[in-house]
């Protein structure tokens, strides 16, 4: 079987005339890709293939309609036409009796014909982002459909004919404006992902409760005021609630026995119900932003890997936090904490471990035997020196003891008190919300020679890039992509002093700016967040290389120029 895809770069009448030579007619091909070459309309010549022709892609072109010569090839299976102009589609469109997979995203369709119900093989169907205003009884016919996509469709209800949809496994409706289900929701028994994000939704349906397949559910950025009895999805594995105005919990929460990853971040939660540590299987917890004034004494029991809770009003950890054996990743930024238990010393796997925008005037000894510990960011806080016992940790490539910190380990010196040895820095002791500035010394501040050669950093990032794409886990981890000027305070920093050894990413003697980056500054693209750092004394460096960061994300690249 022979895929021919054609140059992806503006293609035109002439070079489609050289692509469909006379000798390719005979050939297999059963995949042809035309996204991006500005197309105004179905080249004729396709119908050359359509003995065996399965798969057309026209994406991101100029159509308006679809020519009746696609008829002619019966055998097509995927149809993809996303990102055009096309206001309407054709009623001859019920010939296509092998159509598995449509997808029509991103057009300007008003309405979806009565003769799609014809095609009866369909399985994926996206219409998202077209100004349908309502769902075509047509859907609705297609019984062994089992993907179905309608975000941003300007929907303000959903039929009760939906329950005909027997097959149905997906289910996104995102960022439309509805209110309410419909009692037949209960019987879609087989969908496994739904989501309702960015909707109006104030109460949470009830009819949800009784769907035993659910295992992903997204929910955030509605109205939710609180959260109902959820205990019958027994087979929910993901559950994302953040964006709304959730005050309490249920107490049925506790019952969700294969729940995984939950995320509640951004609402006005002050208290976990008593039940919530029966989370066993919980891996992710995300309570960001909420108003926390303690978190369960027994939170040991539970099996967290990561454990979020920035932005709360937490005065102190649970005695029981260093039960937490699998926690790897602890962010608690931006509270109240005025001491840490000594039994974070017990958390052996622990690799992130921020604290920073709190109260604290020490940290305890146990700190040292995370032999593991690769970050810790204690900056804004009020320490007037570091523990001893902090050297043990061999893996540790990351301190940050200020937010404007140019370095990610700044040299730190020994001194014997009378309570013992401890740890101290030009740094410290720490000032609260005053943040210190680097000294103007580069061989005190980085401990380089005053030789080297300066180099400028920067990150690139482009903001028309950074649109939302559907379905959702092309960004399970965030919302919109680009530069936050609040997100500086959260994002990682890490910045190296000499080239590292990681996989090459980027340019040489390239710059790139952003109108946040100053001629002094540095940043780092991180979780959809930006880093300013005060580059100071920068380093020559001979090549390009990846700086690594606390968070790995995939879209780092930055690049140096000597």
């Amino acid at each position: 079987m022979i895929v021919y895809m054609p140059s992806l770069e503006n293609l035109v009448d002439k070079a489609l005339r050289k692509f469909f030579k006379p000798d390719l007619a005979d050939l297999p091909i059963c995949m042809l890709d035309f996204q991006h070459c500005q197309l105004k309309k179905v080249p004729k010549e396709i119908v050359r293939f359509s003995k065996t022709l399965q798969e057309l892609r026209l994406d991101s072109n100029n159509l308006e309609e679809f020519s009746r010569d696609l008829l002619k090839c019966a055998n097509l299976q995927r149809l993809s036409a996303s990102e055009n102009n096309i206001a309407f589609l054709p009623q001859w469109i019920t010939g296509f009796w092998n159509l598995r997979e449509l997808v029509l995203s991103r057009n300007a369709l008003l309405d979806i014909p009565e003769s799609l119900s014809d095609c009866i093989n369909l399985q994926v169907l996206d219409i998202s982002v077209n100004p349908l205003c309502r769902i075509s009884d047509s859907i609705f016919h297609l019984t062994n459909l089992k993907h179905l996509c309608l975000n941003d469709c300007f929907l303000d209800f959903i039929p009760a004919n939906i329950a005909r949809l027997s097959s149905l496994l997906t289910l996104e409706v995102r960022d439309n404006h509805l209110r309410h289900l419909p009692r037949s929701f209960a019987h879609l028994s087989t969908v496994e992902r739904i989501d309702l994000g960015g909707n109006e939704f104030t109460v949470f349906p009830e009819c949800m409760a009784a769907l035993p397949n659910l295992a992903e559910l997204w929910f955030d950025s509605n109205k939710l005021r609180k959260l109902n009895d959820i205990s019958h999805l027994v087979s929910l594995e993901f559950l994302e609630l953040g964006y709304n105005c959730i005050s309490s919990l249920h107490e049925s929460i506790g019952k969700l026995s294969s729940l995984r990853e939950l995320y509640l971040q951004s609402n006005n939660i002050r208290l976990l119900p008593p039940s919530f540590t029966s989370l066993y299987c919980l891996e992710k917890l995300v309570l960001d932003d909420n108003q926390l004034e303690a978190l369960p004494n027994d939170l040991g029991k539970m099996m967290l890997i990561e454990l979020s809770i920035t932005q709360n009003s937490l005065t102190e950890l649970p005695l029981s936090f260093g039960q937490l054996k699998q926690l790897r990743v602890f962010h608690a930024d931006d509270n109240q904490l005025q001491a840490l238990p000594s039994s974070v010393g017990d958390c052996s796997k622990m690799l992130i471990f921020t604290v920073s925008k709190n109260l604290l005037t020490s940290l305890p000894n146990s700190l040292g035997r995370l032999r593991l510990l690769r970050v810790l960011n204690v900056a804004r806080n009020q320490l007037p020196h570091l523990p001893f016992s902090l050297t043990n940790c061999q893996q540790l490539s990351a301190l940050w003891l200020t937010e404007n910190q140019s370095i990610p380990i700044l040299p730190l010196q020994s001194e014997q008190t009378p309570d013992g040895r401890i740890l101290t820095s030009y740094l410290l002791p720490q000032n609260g919300d005053e943040i210190p500035c680097e000294p103007k010394s580069p061989s005190f501040a980085l401990g380089m020679e005053e030789k080297r050669s300066r180099v400028i950093f920067a990150t690139d990032h482009s903001n028309e890039k950074a649109s939302m794409y559907y379905p959702k886990e092309t960004n399970r981890s965030g919302h919109r992509a680009g530069f936050t000027q609040n997100g500086c305070e959260r994002a990682a920093k890490y910045i190296t002093s000499s080239p590292c050894q990681s996989p090459i990413i980027g340019f040489k003697n390239t710059e790139i700016t952003h109108p946040w980056l100053s001629n002094n500054t540095v940043g780092t693209y991180c979780r959809s967040e930006p880093t300013l750092l005060d580059a100071g004394y920068r380093h020559q460096i001979d090549k390009e290389v990846l700086i690594p960061t606390p968070y790995e994300h995939p879209f780092i690249r930055i690049v140096g120029r000597n």
